[in-house]
């Protein structure tokens, strides 16, 4: 993928990047359809299920998990391009590109713990608890110090960044990197109910997760701008993660 899209972004520029991003989308879509192929269109139960019917029934929570979970991330941008100046957005995003990097952090390290944790469920409650436990600990105590250092130096960090040209934004990191670490227990969490229940289960605790943000959202950004977005972010987070935990 890499190097065919670089390629042709030198042979013909922009073009070329459109066009290598879309090829290389076509060719990954191919071979998928191929690999999977002998599950969906046989006879074979695929995946152990009596029917594709029956298959497609089951994934649905997951698509409206993915699609609600999209509504919900996007949400404080949307309320900011809407009600308030683009000068605002463009400060207010800059901040939020350090909490998605840092979602993206906590999504890897801990989604490749999904399959052990599916694997500890099926021996016994007890060790799967403890390992959780465990996890969540190693966790709290990786992430804890690297998101004080990080709000401790958000001046220096946004003097980069911004260089002061959306005014003073210390505050918007230091409340959308705390919620980092709130993000960490939730995505345990969500972890923990797609091993141990049924799809639907996981589906459920995404929408309550996502309706409680964005009541949280609306309320704090009408009373205090900007500052109240990021805010919601932080207490939607923590009322959340004390919920979970």
């Amino acid at each position: 993928h890499v190097i065919l899209t670089i390629s042709l972004y030198l042979l013909l520029s922009i073009k070329g990047l459109i066009l290598g991003i879309i090829i290389t989308n076509l060719l990954s879509l191919i071979l998928s359809l191929r690999y999977l192929s002998k599950y969906l269109f046989n006879t074979v139960k695929p995946f152990g299920f009596n029917s594709f019917k029956e298959l497609i029934k089951f994934s649905l929570p997951y698509y409206g998990e993915g699609y609600f979970h999209f509504l919900v991330n996007q949400a404080d941008q949307l309320i900011l391009g809407i009600f308030f100046s683009p000068n605002v957005l463009a400060a207010y995003y800059i901040p939020r590109r350090f909490l998605d990097n840092l979602k993206l952090v906590s999504d890897t390290l801990i989604q490749p713990l999904v399959p052990r944790l599916s694997s500890w469920t099926l021996k016994n409650e007890v060790l799967f608890n403890d390992r959780v436990k465990k996890i969540f600990m190693l966790l709290l105590y990786i992430y804890i110090p690297v998101i004080l250092l990080l709000c401790f130096s958000s001046k220096y960090i946004m003097n980069v960044f911004v260089k002061g040209k959306y005014g003073n934004v210390e505050i918007l990191f230091i409340f959308l990197t705390l919620t980092s670490i709130f993000y960490v227990i939730q995505i345990l969490y969500t972890s923990v109910v797609f091993v141990r229940g049924k799809p639907f289960n996981r589906f459920k605790v995404k929408v309550i997760n996502g309706l409680e943000l964005i009541f949280c959202l609306i309320i704090f950004s009408f009373i205090l701008g900007v500052i109240g977005v990021a805010l919601s972010r932080l207490i939607g987070a923590l009322i959340l993660s004390l919920i979970h935990i």
